[in-house]
């Protein structure tokens, strides 16, 4: 079962995604840090945008993913709602598509700003068949 979550951190927010593979859990966990920065029920997907990355292991492809997303909504002022994602787990790299639309704060509400992904609580686990995926956004 894939899922996503914010989870308490004294100065800054924590985000997790969970799913049966690791790819459920990047896009969970991507949810996730939508969900820091607008109201989510709010977001049709209107647009889509790939999304290629690559890291040095899958900690970094994690923070690489989030960090694109991010880009995007600083750059583009776009916002997700739905999250494709294929890893190639030998040359860690990830393919990802991020469904949504432009952002409007009179429609998706003011949230959080996100100032960056960071590897502090950095977490990939694998327990039994589901995977855990987390970090803590700078606000």
């Amino acid at each position: 079962m894939a899922e996503h979550e914010l989870f308490p951190h004294p100065a800054d927010q924590g985000i997790r995604g969970y799913g049966s593979t690791l790819e459920q859990a990047f896009q969970e966990i991507a949810k996730a840090l939508e969900k820091v920065m607008v109201d989510t029920e709010t977001i049709e997907n209107k647009l889509q945008h790939e999304v290629e990355v690559k890291g040095e292991d899958q900690e970094s492809l994690l923070i690489q993913w989030l960090n694109e997303l991010l880009i995007l909504f600083d750059t583009e002022k776009t916002i997700y709602k739905d999250f494709e994602v294929e890893i190639n787990k030998e040359k860690n790299k990830l393919k990802g598509i991020a469904k949504g639309e432009k952002y409007d704060p009179e429609k998706h509400g003011p949230g959080e700003i996100v100032k960056a992904i960071t590897y502090n609580e950095l977490k990939i686990e694998k327990k039994g068949d589901r995977w855990m995926v987390q970090c803590v956004v700078d606000l």
